[in-house]
């Protein structure tokens, strides 16, 4: 009778720790891509296309096979990224394996953009971005 308690009790535990445990990955993995796209817009902010670069997913890298390609197309359609300022951090909404991370930055100009950053964790189990989206956002003053 003492063994059977003893196994429900450590049934259950196992039980109500899975989504304690699920919440906890969910946290790292937050901070990790947090830090994985602030590390990257530091990087093209100086221009180290090799840095920049190496946060990008496998499939980025099929497309922009160098760093100086990836630096070209960054300069060329996200210029926003390169001046960036004010960085914050909104939603990590994640979808089948996919994380998507609101990203809200001001340029110099002070225009204000919203990101939408796409990761994917690789087969090594590392994060890397697979995509952004940015949009600028309407001023609110009149």
């Amino acid at each position: 009778m003492r063994h059977t308690v003893l196994a429900l009790l450590l049934i259950l535990a196992g039980i109500t720790a899975h989504p304690i445990k699920a919440q906890a990955d969910e946290l790292t993995a937050g901070k990790q891509i947090k830090s994985i796209i602030l590390e990257q817009i530091e990087a093209l902010k100086r221009s180290d296309a090799a840095k920049a670069y190496s946060y990008a997913a496998s499939a980025i890298k099929a497309q922009f096979p160098s760093p100086r390609d990836f630096i070209e197309m960054v300069r060329a359609g996200y210029q926003p990224l390169l001046t960036a300022q004010d960085i914050g951090f909104g939603r990590t909404v994640e979808t089948d394996g996919t994380l998507f991370q609101e990203v809200w930055l001001s340029d110099t100009d002070g225009e204000s953009w919203l990101g939408i950053y796409k990761l994917n964790q690789q087969q090594d189990g590392i994060w890397k971005i697979n995509g952004v989206m940015l949009q600028k956002r309407q001023s609110t003053a009149s």
